[in-house]
């Protein structure tokens, strides 16, 4: 994944001349990262064109003047940037410090600020249980939060993710919010698919730009970081007119975080659908679940079929390529009353992608998870009122003074509405994989059979649908 960020006029940026470790987590261990001291000058307008890396501040003061760091490499100026360092578990992203005689932009100056090393604390935490998952819970906060008083910890478990552990955690004699912080327990390999170094590179970018919480440390099996207080989103909730426009335009901030100027980002969603398609197991051990899958789900040669033609007809109608939530389903939404603004939680699964896959995704997400009912999913009204707002706001951050026209927002619903069809056919592939290995209480099955379901019924339809002519 590739980042920048706007940078002083002047930056300096040259040969290493020392080197020392940085920890970044994955599921695997630890990740080194090679720190590098550098001296010569690249203009900003040159280092924000220069593909391959991600530009972070480095808090507190430093006597040549504030300090960036660039995480990556760049084919670009491959004499004033250190090559990719390798190691046989992993590859390593070199880091480099950067001296600018101007300040950093202030909205990169945050608590715990992107640019330091994430704390790694070396704690399991078990949650086979309600007590080992306390327990482990009350370990990390020894570390992050060394201050509180331990016997008089608060816990709540929240029970609606179906990815991984959840448990917040705040000091007795507060309220859940007030300085709380949240433990999120990976679940059982999710390795297999999620990212996990990605994960943290994406939540601290986010915060940096005020989308997202502190991230505060990783431990062995999972993330500790600021918690959200308002409203948990639901299938009402989102399509309220007033919150359902935040949305919108709060969806439209994210996708304009730029990732890099000049040449191409990839999408990710035919790479990891087929990727999917790999890890989907062929049966089960359990007779009951084994009867169930052989007997409702297509055979992975049908799936194939589908992907291949989803991803021929999808891949030319333009949609642009942004960086998405991918995950924007009702409970990852929070609406803070009180600041009249809402809030995007869980970025496990951030990554670049199509513009309208995310926006159509989150219209498959109307119909909840529990009990799902793809009867919700928003009609052609609701979705062009929702769309112009995203549009109106996509405009006004990209410098654009007009509003969106008619046939803008008519381009977007029909592009959204084919890419729905994927987000049902990843997410379907996706619990399939989770039937085979969470230990979660939670029958993916029946979410893989609902959403091959909702692509059937919604196939023809929308794969009928024809662009605007321009």
């Amino acid at each position: 994944m590739t980042r920048s960020c706007r940078l002083p006029e002047r930056t300096a940026v040259g040969a290493p001349s020392h080197g020392t470790n940085l920890i970044f987590p994955n599921q695997a261990g630890a990740r080194p990262a090679v720190v590098r001291r550098v001296t010569k000058c690249l203009s900003r307008s040159a280092l924000e064109n220069t593909s391959g890396v991600i530009v972070l501040p480095v808090p507190g003061r430093h006597p040549a003047g504030p300090c960036f760091r660039v995480l990556g490499q760049s084919a670009d100026y491959p004499d004033r940037l250190p090559p990719m360092a390798t190691t046989a578990a992993t590859r390593a992203e070199p880091v480099m410090e950067l001296v600018s005689p101007t300040a950093p932009p202030k909205a990169l100056c945050t608590q715990n600020g992107a640019g330091e090393p994430l704390d790694v604390v070396d704690v399991f935490v078990d949650g086979s249980t309600e007590a080992s998952l306390r327990e482990g819970a009350l370990r990390v906060l020894k570390h992050v939060r060394p201050c509180w008083d331990l016997s008089s910890v608060r816990f709540k478990t929240f029970t609606d993710g179906i990815t991984n552990q959840l448990v917040g955690c705040w000091e007795g004699g507060r309220e859940l919010g007030e300085g709380a912080v949240l433990l999120r327990v990976y679940g059982q390999k999710t390795e297999l698919f999620i990212d996990r170094s990605a994960e943290v590179l994406n939540m601290r970018l986010l915060h940096a730009h005020g989308l997202a919480a502190p991230l505060h440390c990783a431990f062995r099996n999972g993330l500790c970081y600021g918690f959200n207080t308002g409203r948990v989103g639901d299938t009402q909730m989102v399509r309220d007119p007033h919150v359902s426009r935040l949305i919108a335009q709060t969806l439209a901030r994210m996708h304009s975080v730029k990732l890099r100027k000049g040449g191409q980002v990839a999408p990710s969603l035919f790479p990891t659908l087929h990727k999917y398609l790999r890890l989907v197991p062929t049966h089960f051990d359990d007779l009951e679940k084994n009867h169930r899958f052989l007997s409702c789900i297509p055979s992975k040669a049908e799936l194939e079929r589908e992907v291949s033609l989803l991803e021929e007809h999808l891949s030319g109608l333009g949609s642009p390529v942004v960086f998405c939530h991918n995950d924007l389903l009702v409970k990852n939404i929070i609406y803070q009353e009180k600041e009249d603004r809402v809030i995007f939680i869980d970025f496990e699964y951030a990554d670049n992608n199509y513009q309208a896959l995310d926006i159509g995704n989150h219209f498959c997400e109307f119909g909840g998870v529990e009990r799902f009912d793809s009867s919700l999913y928003p009609d052609r009204e609701f979705q062009l009122c929702w769309l112009r707002h995203y549009l109106d706001e996509w405009h006004r951050l990209a410098g654009r003074g007009e509003s969106a026209s008619a046939q803008d927002v008519e381009l977007l619903y029909v592009q959204v509405n084919k890419f729905a069809l994927a987000s049902c056919m990843l997410w379907s592939l996706w619990a399939l994989i989770q039937a085979a290995h969470s230990t979660i209480k939670f029958d993916f099955l029946q979410f893989a059979l609902e959403r091959l379901d909702m692509y059937r019924r919604h196939k023809a339809e929308f794969m009928d649908m024809q662009l605007p002519s321009s």
